[in-house]
């Protein structure tokens, strides 16, 4: 459901993609693209009751660097709109990549070939769960990563078919009866991950690895970040420290706290591969590691959670009242509820939004909140 309205007088235009209104992956595609700039800042205005611009996407097409194809019903591609109980059979995307619509048929048939034709999950019974599709855009490297209940070793010769066609290829397994589509690392051929280059720093991605789904928006927003950031700072939810490592120059110092254990490993990589001294990682969770300080001795403090936001960590961040924060926020909702919080202890030096996803009600917020005295 989208969080505004379509007003009446928007410029409609023919969606680009015949699965329109009925996959759940995107709902504004048939809006001209300044409009749905317009309906975005509109929406926020209202929101935040104060004037902003929407910075837009550099890419209205093909801008995603992932995609999370399900396998369930006998079919291959995304939740039908408006239910979890239907997939609708992808044949093309206008939001990954073009490699998205040129892949589908090749590995429909390399599926058949191979006796994976029972990638029918239904009550956790199916053996293909997910195939995931990542895009390094800015080095132009591809992965898929191949999410299976079990370890029955028959995706191998699918691998061995496709590993020409990609610089990863990656089989993962995941037996929970959660619906996710990630997994415990069972096999890789090529190489386990994809790089992707953001102006001078590389990044280094895993199969599990999170990273902003829309490359050309985020160096945008960690160009802004850097261009803010100086003195001592302190990275919260870094992630596999692509932030940390980006803004480091700038830095005297950056202490960057992550709880999950693999995106710490390819934060160390990340810091090793692009010669950085000056940034230390934390396994740490936020929570605990605010609730244990007395102070925040930091010049800066970057925010970048989860789409639920700051949760418990908020009245720890209020406690300690760090000088500047930074944060960026992919839940408008969320954060205007947390910014009447803010708002009693900071001032809101910055507020800007820009367009991470085209075709789709979601925005990103940046938001730079500075102590009063």
């Amino acid at each position: 459901m989208l969080p505004f309205k379509i007003p009446e007088e928007v410029k409609k235009r023919k969606p680009a993609c015949k699965h329109f209104n009925t996959c759940g992956g995107c709902s504004l595609q048939h809006v001209c693209y300044k409009d749905q700039l317009k309906m975005k800042k509109s929406y926020l205005e209202k929101l935040f009751e104060r004037e902003l611009e929407v910075l837009p996407s550099p890419e209205e097409f093909f801008y995603r660097n992932k995609i999370e194809l399900v396998c369930a019903f006998g079919k291959m591609g995304l939740r039908k709109k408006g239910t979890y109980k239907h997939v609708v059979d992808l044949q093309e995307c206008f939001l990954h990549s073009k490699k998205v619509t040129e892949i589908m048929p090749v590995l429909r048939d390399v599926f058949l070939k191979h006796a994976i034709e029972d990638y029918n999950y239904i009550k956790h019974e199916g053996y293909l769960r997910y195939v995931v599709l990542r895009h390094a855009k800015f080095t132009d490297q591809y992965m898929i990563n191949f999410v299976t209940a079990s370890e029955d070793e028959k995706i191998c010769k699918v691998a061995e078919e496709l590993k020409q066609e990609f610089d990863s290829v990656v089989w993962s397994i995941n037996s929970s009866k959660a619906d996710t589509s990630f997994g415990s690392i069972k096999q890789f051929w090529n190489k386990a991950y994809i790089e992707e280059r953001f102006d001078d720093i590389v990044f280094r991605i895993g199969a599990n690895t999170f990273f902003q789904n829309n490359s050309y928006v985020a160096l945008q927003i960690y160009r802004k970040i850097k261009e803010i950031v100086s003195g001592n700072v302190l990275d919260l939810y870094a992630g596999c420290a692509a932030i940390s490592c980006f803004v480091a120059e700038n830095c005297a110092s950056v202490e960057a706290v992550e709880i999950n254990s693999e995106a710490i490993d390819y934060g160390t990589i990340n810091l090793k591969i692009n010669d950085i001294t000056n940034v230390k990682l934390l396994q740490q969770d936020v929570y605990t590691y605010l609730k244990r300080k007395e102070s925040l001795d930091f010049d800066f403090v970057i925010l970048d959670p989860p789409r639920a936001g700051l949760e418990k960590a908020l009245k720890h961040i209020l406690r300690l009242k760090p000088k500047n924060i930074i944060y960026l926020v992919c839940n408008p909702i969320v954060f205007r509820r947390e910014l009447f919080f803010f708002k009693k202890f900071y001032n809101v030096v910055e507020l800007l939004a820009y367009d991470m996803f085209p075709q789709t009600p979601h925005i990103e917020l940046l938001c730079v909140l500075e102590r009063k005295d």
